[in-house]
């Protein structure tokens, strides 16, 4: 929650909203796309496999 610094006059702060957090792992990029894209369900598949398994 933001609580503005209130000086008398000016609420300092009032409308600040932090930046979203924004992932950029490289692997998960690659899962949530697999997982967004029906096509590549079975490649999806595959990495696990080779992840799990390989």
């Amino acid at each position: 929650m933001n609580i503005p610094y209130d000086t008398g006059k000016v609420k300092i702060g009032l409308n600040y909203q932090p930046r979203p957090y924004v992932e950029n792992d490289k692997d998960m990029l690659y899962v949530q796309k697999c997982l967004l894209n029906k096509q590549s369900k079975n490649i999806f598949l595959q990495f696990f496999y080779k992840v799990l398994y390989g």
